[in-house]
């Protein structure tokens, strides 16, 4: 006392003003800390059906010493391998990594480890596989996506390995003792890939 009137109802004002701010910034804070609650659930539930999709049918093989270990830098990633039995008994082992982080790569992961096991069952050679796959997915990957490769067709009757990568590290395999630097011979899968190149 003494004060302005105009004065006293313009802070009255201010501080009711940023109540409700804090108010609704706190409702906002809630939310998103339930949503974010909900989204790493969910991804803890996607990484453990990424484990299942990944497959080695020569773990109990008494011919192989085959061992497989997964462990993705996110709980939800585009990276995915399996080492299956052909038709013809070689042995297929592929690594697929879908460009990227999040939902969008592991679904193209998931479509193409199903379009491999598809095909698996369906084509006795390589190149029919490699062919047949290419052109399922044109359709399946969408303008901006990529997707890296490294598939391996081990015959151990003829003892040939043939190979298609594309976008990967070189792999390393043991030739005669000597070790040797198997380098990509594709660029990256894309929307309008129209065939792989194979070497053996």
């Amino acid at each position: 006392k003494p004060f302005i009137h105009e004065e006293f109802l313009s802070r009255l004002y201010n501080v009711t003003e940023h109540l409700e701010l804090t108010r609704s910034v706190d409702n906002l804070n809630n939310k998103l800390h339930l949503l974010n609650e909900y989204r790493q659930k969910e991804e803890k539930k996607a990484h453990k059906k990424q484990l299942q999709i990944i497959q080695n049918e020569l773990e109990s093989s008494l011919s192989w010493n085959c061992k497989t270990l997964y462990k993705a830098a996110d709980e939800l990633s585009g990276d995915t391998y399996s080492i299956l039995r052909q038709k013809d008994d070689s042995v297929l082992v592929y690594i697929i990594d879908g460009m990227g982080h999040g939902v969008v790569p592991a679904l193209t992961t998931f479509a193409v480890a199903g379009v491999i096991r598809h095909y698996i069952a369906q084509y006795s050679d390589f190149e029919g596989l490699m062919q047949h796959l290419v052109h399922t997915l044109q359709g399946l990957l969408d303008e901006a996506e990529q997707l890296s490769f490294t598939f391996f067709n081990i015959d151990l009757k003829s003892k040939e390995l043939k190979y298609s990568i594309g976008g990967m590290y070189p792999a390393l395999v043991i030739k005669d003792e000597e070790l040797l630097n198997v380098k990509a011979n594709n660029i990256p899968m894309m929307s309008f890939t129209q065939e792989v190149e194979i070497d053996t």
